[in-house]
């Protein structure tokens, strides 16, 4: 049983890796829409966390919120909207071990 198991194993993965890429987009069309939603994502938080640090010298942030001098601490608002990046990352981390996790012990078989 343990070696039937294994050669089935063994057929499906050299199936996999013989398969041409538009062969694999057609057999898993939800892993590769995940896929993209986990790489958007990814990369959307990347950008954003890049992006908000230059606000803060964009004219019409600093009209609208004030001008930094180079001798004056940052204001309370910069440090309030820098923080939570950090936190989400933090959280984001535990949070997808969590669910990758639990996916796997759901779906064994997938």
């Amino acid at each position: 049983m343990a070696g039937d198991m294994i050669n089935e194993a063994k057929e499906a993965t050299d199936m996999e890796k013989a398969m041409s890429f538009t062969q694999a987009i057609k057999l898993y069309p939800k892993a590769v829409g995940w896929s993209i939603l986990l790489s958007t994502a990814i990369v959307m938080e990347g950008y954003d966390t890049a992006l908000l640090g230059n606000f803060y010298a964009f004219p019409p942030f600093t009209k609208r919120y004030g001008v930094l001098t180079p001798n004056s601490d940052p204001p309370s608002y910069q440090v309030s909207q820098t923080q939570p990046l950090v936190r989400d990352r933090i959280i984001t981390g535990i949070d997808s071990r969590d669910l990758a996790e639990w996916f796997v012990q759901r779906c064994p078989g997938r």
